[in-house]
């Protein structure tokens, strides 16, 4: 597998509220989407991705993180090349940095996670948005299961599929979570579904595949700032 990093950006909230009026976004990840794919390209866009904020004297900063194959440099010659003056107020190129993810895990490691998930699934096979195309797995959970146990649970049957990392249900906590309508791609409808952080312990399954999860992320809308997994040594 190629170098994969992590990336990080510097975002001006403020300017970015302003992007998002200038487009009429009322969706958020809507907003991120664009903009990182205006500012790297379709091909060069980094996700799995997350967007953290933090209030410092009295101002909200933002942060964008991501897995990328790309260097800093890369990634900042790219953003320069593609980047309209709307975006660079929004994340300066000259605010991207860059370091590696370890090339090799330990398989029986532990660490404690974080991830941004919607825990979602297809209707249908045939539809890939509109407001049918998606539902709540909370929807079909027994009646006294918890939201929080059923997206818990759904999370370690998506790592345990993908194989390179393994956490049980009871290891896991929701930390975050909301009803959220979303727009996605071009479309005037909206998608309600959930949005939730899930943060734990986990264990590292396979090595290779390890580097794998991180690259690709976990769930859906991996390019709206869901399923990156962010990871410490536990």
């Amino acid at each position: 597998m190629a170098n994969l990093y992590l990336m990080s950006a510097s975002l001006d909230m403020v300017n970015l509220a302003r992007f998002a009026a200038e487009r009429r976004h009322s969706d958020p990840d809507r907003t991120a989407h664009c903009l990182f794919t205006e500012s790297f390209g379709k091909d060069h866009m980094p996700k799995p991705f997350v967007i953290k904020t933090r209030v410092s004297d009295g101002e909200m900063k933002g942060t964008l993180l991501a897995y990328t194959p790309l260097t800093a440099e890369e990634l900042e010659r790219e953003a320069v090349q593609r980047q309209m003056l709307a975006h660079s107020a929004v994340m300066h190129p000259s605010s991207i940095r860059t370091v590696g993810v370890p090339a090799e895990w330990v398989e029986g490691s532990s660490i404690r996670f974080e991830i941004r998930v919607r825990p979602t699934k297809r209707r249908s096979s045939r539809a890939e948005t509109g407001p049918g195309a998606e539902q709540d797995i909370y929807l079909e959970a027994p009646e006294d299961s918890s939201r929080a146990e059923i997206y818990c649970r759904w999370l370690s049957e998506m790592m345990q599929r993908q194989g390179g990392v393994q956490a049980n249900p009871d290891s896991m906590e929701m930390t975050r979570f909301a009803m959220r309508r979303v727009r996605r791609q071009n479309l005037s409808r909206w998608i309600t579904g959930p949005d939730a952080t899930i943060a734990g312990a986990a264990t590292v399954a396979n090595p290779d595949r390890m580097r794998l999860v991180l690259a690709h992320g976990i769930g859906r809308h991996k390019g709206y700032g869901y399923g990156m997994l962010l990871v410490r040594p536990g």
